[in-house]
């Protein structure tokens, strides 16, 4: 993933009204016409979530924890991991948060209405709508009663959801960090100088910073991630995150932000019709966990996850073409998503 956002400049007034780049950010993402609103997976562009390879690997570690009573995807997108993951693993109960309606054959959670088809994710999945709210730090609608209401051993998967999350963007002007604003243009701006939490988490997190450098601070992210833990201390079980991402020895100088429009990659800017997104600082999203009472048991590449679990990568059961499906999904996995970083943690109920 490149860079994004614009020129930065420390006069906010010289092309127009300037914002703040994190609230702009979830207007244009989760706002009444926000992206997520309006726009399927499918649609856009590729993910890891839709390809069997992963559903594969995942069922592994689920099947590793026959304890696990309960699987939830957070921002699920057209539920096409769940289907795989409930076809391998019929067992447990499955359940998604995702800001978009049910696709068809299942019906959201609270509507009454049973699942016309069991073709697609079908009877076995609670569907329930909401989302995230990177500035009140809770979950709106029926997601935030998944999240209330676990009381059995549960594993959460979330698969590039966290760079979606709005996230304050910041400027170092050789001095401080200072939080950028950005125009209709895309172009940005230094503003105010950052304080308290924001400014700890930057010092901590992406220290060595140089004139001109810009960045993602990642406290949103952690808050999100935490907020899942600390659902998970009441039952116990599994958080599982797979997102593009980077830790303190490998932060990107000019930040990641950046968009993407029918799958083609475009600048940053503050428009509904584009998918913002920004890499994610893993290891401070792995602390955030353990800070609510999680242990780590991995945080790695994709490629030494995928090995990890699925080291038969060639199936000859599959027969030629599906071979070569499995090769290509594995190539995809490893060299386009290769940025993925898998991070896993455990939760012992309290």
């Amino acid at each position: 993933m490149k860079q994004g956002g614009g020129k930065v400049t420390d006069d906010p007034s010289s092309v127009g009204p300037a914002l703040d780049w994190q609230s702009v950010w979830a207007a244009a993402a989760t706002g009444p016409a926000g992206f997520w609103r309006t726009h399927r997976v499918g649609g856009q562009f590729r993910t890891a979530s839709r390809t069997s390879q992963l559903a594969e690997a995942i069922a592994t570690l689920i099947g590793r924890s026959p304890e696990l009573e309960n699987v939830i995807e957070v921002g699920a997108g057209d539920g096409t991991l769940l289907t795989g993951l409930r076809t391998r693993l019929p067992g447990p109960r499955y359940a998604a948060a995702e800001l978009r309606p049910a696709p068809a054959g299942v019906a959201p959670a609270g509507s009454g209405t049973p699942p016309d088809s069991d073709t697609e994710i079908g009877a076995g999945v609670d569907w329930r709508i909401g989302h995230w709210d990177v500035e009140q730090r809770r979950w709106h609608g029926p997601a935030a009663e998944l999240f209330g209401d676990l009381d059995r051993p549960t594993m959460i998967i979330c698969v590039e959801w966290l760079d979606d999350l709005p996230c304050p963007v910041v400027g170092w002007d050789g001095t401080t960090w200072r939080r950028l604003l950005v125009h209709p243009d895309g172009s940005e701006s230094l503003g105010p100088t950052l304080r308290g939490a924001t400014d700890d988490w930057m010092q901590h997190w992406w220290p060595d910073a140089e004139p001109g450098d810009r960045a993602e601070c990642g406290i949103t992210r952690d808050d999100a991630w935490r907020s899942l833990i600390s659902a998970l201390t009441r039952c116990g079980g599994l958080a599982l995150m797979i997102d593009y991402g980077h830790t303190r020895d490998s932060r990107p100088r000019a930040g990641s932000l950046t968009g993407y429009v029918d799958g083609r990659q475009v600048p940053a800017r503050p428009d509904p019709a584009i998918n913002l997104t920004a890499h994610v600082a893993v290891d401070a999203a792995a602390a955030a966990g353990e800070s609510a009472g999680a242990s780590t048991e991995f945080l790695t590449d994709q490629q030494h996850a995928l090995a990890r679990l699925l080291p038969n990568a060639d199936n000859p059961s599959l027969g030629t073409l599906g071979r070569l499906q499995q090769r290509s999904e594995r190539r995809l996995l490893t060299q386009t998503l290769g940025d993925h970083r898998w991070l896993l943690q455990r939760v012992t109920p309290r």
